[in-house]
């Protein structure tokens, strides 16, 4: 049979349900022939920065879109001494396949990294610790204004999108170029505006109410909505734009609000205004907005799955008394950097236990882990911040062996660095459900910071304590940072061993900037032994079942 027997729209299917993650499988296809070529490549650039795991790939990614600029563009960077090279005009326009626009500051790291570095013939970054502060963050802004203005033109259904005030650049961004785009964001389901007042003055801050006001007039299903202000902006204009935009979604799931205190936001307003419709509440850094009345309101979301608090003021037990007469059934709950919020917690896992199947919190101790252990029969997934404060004796370690829980998050912090034997006392406790098991950082850190620290978050005695008397065989095992090849070599030996390990999720190796033969040869005989090695990018840790 013909490879093209079958319509167009039939291989298109066919592929489009392909993996995301198997862009291998892909990319081998579209070398095929043109015609599968032409089928595929609109597919693998839908959302290529999630698929990039390395500096290399970086690099060329954001090549490959500088090479779609046009000569506007081009010129602007010119005048900024941005040089670029003058490949051959590109196969395709790829950057109008893009549906997803990402954060792109390690994409262009990346390429400001090889525009510096020595590389080798395989584009292997080689001397990486004498260029780290040759880095130019003026050219760096200007690459994202750049690409930010070149996504706008260019992408034909926008699905998400980050609106930064810092990339608004009057020169080449107008009302025309958002009016003639427009039709592109119809089917936008998620976006994320982040505004700071040092970058908006007039001219910016009115294209700000642009872009904002003609989202509002063409995009009516955006799902999750997620503003953040970095500094105080008093502006009724700019309230009344985002109470209209958020008006005028009929199915608003999800909102996170961060610093909310900066823009003298309604915080209740707002929620109160998608009562019926909203499944999840996330509030950041709030000093004064978290009150009674907001507690009143959300206690009124009848389809309220999720609540997370995070760097919150406001969290005491009066509060919490409202949302435990409510009838609310929480999924989720995320409690993180509150402070003393005393009892706020303690009492909501006491209320909501029954219905919780993920739970994360900071304020773990003794008496938290036995009301989990008592309450919350559900519980698939418990986060914590591993402590050795004084709360957290050794005996608290009991509880977790009579939970069901079948997922287990530990956040590090600089503890876990102190105290070899927390992960001794903790192997010996874990429950019998549990299948897969994450050590995540804390708090994100940036690319640079986290490859000029010469420690992991746990030492090599620490983590061979927690494999040796880990009591049950793991599926998962996620260690969320660059991992040494002294941890690998300890890894590789618990793989061996017990023989029940199928997916190692990794942030990435000694290696990642360079040709390590050892740390290659760990990572393949962990590989030989039937375990799936997968980048963690960005927390989303990836567990399988």
């Amino acid at each position: 049979m013909s490879i093209c027997t079958l319509p167009e729209d039939c291989f298109y299917e066919i592929f489009k349900h392909v993996s995301k993650d198997d862009t291998k499988t892909l990319y081998n296809c579209l070398l095929v022939n043109r015609f599968l070529c032409r089928l595929i490549i609109p597919i693998l650039y839908k959302d290529p920065f999630s698929a990039v795991n390395d500096l290399k790939q970086n690099y060329c990614l954001i090549r490959i879109y500088l090479s779609c600029l046009d000569e506007i563009e081009k010129d602007y960077l010119q005048q900024n001494s941005i040089e670029i090279l003058e490949d051959s005009i590109p196969l395709f326009d790829y950057a109008k396949y893009l549906e997803k626009f990402t954060d792109l500051t390690l994409p262009i790291e990346c390429w400001l990294i090889y525009q510096l570095g020595n590389l080798n013939e395989d584009l292997v970054y080689l001397e990486y610790n004498d260029y780290i502060n040759q880095l130019d963050r003026k050219k760096h802004l200007i690459l994202q204004k750049i690409l930010f203005h070149l996504f706008l033109r260019k992408m034909k259904n926008c699905k998400e999108l980050i609106i930064n005030s810092k990339l608004f650049d009057e020169s080449f961004c107008n009302l025309y170029l958002f009016k003639k785009n427009s039709s592109n964001y119809i089917n936008l389901s998620f976006l994320n505006l982040i505004i700071t007042k040092k970058d908006l003055n007039d001219s910016k801050e009115g294209l700000l109410y642009d872009i904002i006001s003609i989202i509002t007039k063409n995009c009516f299903n955006i799902k999750d909505l997620k503003i953040t202000f970095f500094s105080y902006l008093n502006s009724n204009i700019l309230k009344n734009s985002i109470n209209e935009l958020i008006q005028n979604q009929e199915n608003l799931n999800n909102i996170h609000l961060i610093n909310p205190n900066f823009f003298s936001c309604d915080v209740n307003r707002i929620i109160d205004s998608k009562m019926n419709t909203l499944n999840s509440i996330n509030i950041t850094n709030s000093i004064h907005s978290i009150n009674h009345e907001t507690f009143e309101v959300i206690s009124n979301c009848k389809n309220l799955e999720r609540l997370e608090f995070n760097n919150c003021r406001g969290l005491t037990y009066r509060n919490s008394k409202i949302l435990l007469k409510s009838s609310l059934k929480l999924k989720e709950l995320i409690l993180h950097n509150n402070g003393k919020i005393n009892l706020f917690d303690l009492s909501l896992i006491r209320r909501l236990g029954n219905n919780l199947i993920n739970l994360s919190i900071d304020q773990i101790s003794y008496v938290s882990l036995r009301i989990i252990s008592r309450h919350c029969f559900n519980l698939k997934i418990l986060k914590i911040v591993l402590s050795t404060n004084r709360n957290m004796p050794f005996n608290s370690y009991q509880y977790f062996k009579i939970m069901k829980i079948e997922q287990l998050t530990i956040y590090y912090q600089h503890n876990l660095l102190l105290d070899d034997h927390i992960l001794k006392i903790l192997a010996e406790n874990l429950p019998d459900t549990l299948y897969s098991f994450t050590i995540e950082k804390k708090f994100s850190n940036s690319l640079f910071t986290f490859l000029n620290n010469n420690y992991n978050c746990i030492t090599p005695i620490g983590l061979n304590n927690f494999l040796i008397n880990c009591r049950v065989n793991l599926i998962n095992l996620n260690l969320d940072f660059y991992l040494k090849n002294i941890l690998l070599e300890k890894i590789l030996v618990h793989v061996k061993k017990k023989k029940s390990l199928k997916y190692l999720g990794i942030r990435s190796c000694s290696f990642w900037l360079g040709n390590d033969e050892y740390g290659n040869q760990l990572l393949n005989e962990i590989k030989e032994n039937g375990v799936e090695i997968i980048t963690i990018k960005n927390s989303d840790l990836l567990l399988r079942e």
